[in-house]
């Protein structure tokens, strides 16, 4: 089966993980430059 993830956040790729490694097919859609979510954007900020 072939799943799209819309965020490349920490649940998405987490989610993205799990579902390779019971062997599916994933597409992380990200609209940033950079996957990571708000953890990306909180340690720039400091």
């Amino acid at each position: 089966m072939e799943y799209a993830i819309l965020g490349g956040g920490a649940l998405g790729l987490m989610a993205a993980y799990r579902l390779t490694r019971s062997g599916h097919s994933v597409m992380v859609f990200e609209q940033e430059k950079i996957a990571g979510g708000l953890g990306v954007w909180l340690s720039r900020r400091g």
